[in-house]
């Protein structure tokens, strides 16, 4: 029994690589307008499939599932509700897709189908092979790399900058969303990984608006949210007493968790300026090699005059409300400063006065930025 349950799961997983292999051997090539519609007849295809091998079986603890749907729509809640308020400081943008009824339509079908085809699929594979973790992250990893194929580009491994790109914005977010969705299933249904999934893959699509937020912290939060939803659930499950369907204690931190919690507090107050410093990503090369493409540079903010001096790097806004960052060579009489990019062969044009400087730099961080300069050229 255990040789014809191991041939039926890899069989099953290497369909999964097969089209993989054509998906970018032939659709893409020859079938690139219609890759969305194939890949969703496929995925229909491998999820009745999944049905002929391994059935379609719920779980029964519907009272933990609902608790944990729960949990998980405030998570998410929390961070729209999050990102929108912070918006009303930074900004908004208007949204790239049209909002016509018929392009919502046609922007999200497919998107739905595979979306749901794909949460049905790991829900009856995993509940099949409740036990056997190995194949379970087997299954992880060919979800994670079926994703990573179907959002891959060749411009993402041009070259060693591109590749770190690809690695931080697309591969780590979407490892991390498919661990945690696995995890969900293992332990609940495909009901709650299906919710999130649907939620975050399709918002972008019906808003009329999206916050105008710092590209570096939206690719940070892609990487935490899972791991914060999995943290959150684990410790759920860990208070649960499955016999009175009831949670022993609803109030409960592992002092392991107050670092991470402290750490992402930090992280925050920095990328949002909150306090006397400041995270800034670095969009151009002028300051190289001082300060490169992808670095990123902490600045201390509310600097006055007797701060300043010659040689000093500094972050101030330009007449076009840009950012620049780039070095005091000289002080003028009347208190202006003349600044030059260390890379340029010329001074700014214009001279920078104190109320345009937004900060000092202290020290840099390198590479860090990376997702922030891809997403902002993409």
């Amino acid at each position: 029994m255990g040789i014809i349950k191991n041939k039926t799961n890899y069989l099953f997983l290497s369909l999964f690589l097969v089209y993989i292999f054509l998906y970018r051997m032939l659709i893409i090539p020859k079938f690139l307008k219609y890759s969305e519609s194939i890949t969703s007849v496929f995925l229909i295809f491998m999820f009745i499939l999944s049905i002929m091998f391994y059935g379609f079986k719920k779980t029964t603890n519907t009272n933990f599932k609902k608790n944990v749907l729960r949990k998980v729509l405030k998570i998410t809640g929390i961070y729209f509700l999050l990102i929108y308020f912070i918006g009303l400081f930074t900004g908004y943008l208007s949204n790239a897709y049209s909002l016509n009824p018929i392009s919502i339509f046609n922007n999200i079908f497919f998107q739905i189908i595979i979306i749901v085809m794909i949460e049905l699929i790991r829900s009856n594979f995993i509940n099949y092979n409740k036990g056997d973790k190995r194949i379970i992250a087997l299954l992880v990893i060919l979800l994670t790399i079926f994703e990573i194929i179907l959002n891959f580009k060749m411009e993402y491994i041009s070259n060693t900058e591109a590749i770190f790109k690809f690695i931080t914005s697309k591969i780590l977010p979407i490892a991390f969303k498919n661990y945690m969705c696995s995890y969900l299933t293992y332990y609940t249904d495909f009901e709650t990984s299906l919710v999130y999934s649907l939620i975050t893959g399709l918002y972008k699509y019906l808003v009329p608006i999206e916050p105008n937020l710092d590209n570096l912290l939206i690719s940070l939060i892609n990487i935490l949210i899972p791991f914060i939803i999995v943290m959150s659930v684990s410790k759920y499950r860990f208070n649960y007493d499955e016999t009175r369907e009831n949670i022993v204690s609803k109030k409960y931190v592992r002092k392991s968790d107050i670092p991470l919690i402290i750490l992402l507090g930090i992280l925050v107050l920095l990328v949002f300026g909150v306090g006397p410093y400041k995270v800034v990503g670095i969009r151009s090369g002028s300051m190289s090699p001082a300060i490169n493409v992808g670095d990123a540079v902490l600045l201390e903010q509310n600097v006055s005059k007797e701060d300043l001096k010659e040689n000093d790097i500094v972050a101030y806004t330009n007449k076009n409300n840009e950012t620049v960052v780039h070095r005091i060579i000289a002080i003028n009489k009347d208190g202006t400063y003349i600044t030059k990019g260390d890379h340029n062969n010329t001074a700014d044009k214009d001279y920078v006065s104190i109320d345009q400087i937004t900060g000092k730099v202290k020290f840099r961080i390198p590479y860090i930025a990376y997702p922030a300069v891809y997403f902002d050229r993409r």
